[in-house]
């Protein structure tokens, strides 16, 4: 019983560690980008929806290249017929 407590706390104390040392946090959500032209015949509207990621990375074992935010965008862009034809 004794040696299986402490295996647990070394192996709780092993995963802390390594998760400091090559730690990292998301974040994600979704914004919508709304344009709108003004042209002579009237306003002309378009959107569409993207969805944003941006990680954090921040562990010490990590180079220092590998440090720092990094983002990913995924979705379509927005497209809009100004000129009918």
């Amino acid at each position: 019983m004794r040696v299986g407590v402490i295996v647990g706390l070394l192996a709780l104390g092993l995963f802390l560690a390594f998760q400091g040392c090559f730690g990292s946090s998301s974040t994600s959500w979704n914004q919508r980008l709304m344009l709108v032209i003004e042209t002579p015949q009237g306003e002309v509207r378009g959107s569409a929806v993207t969805g944003r990621t941006v990680v954090n990375s921040t562990g010490a074992m990590l180079p220092p290249d590998a440090r720092g935010p990094r983002g990913d965008v995924t979705g379509e862009a927005v497209v809009i017929e100004v000129m009918p034809g």
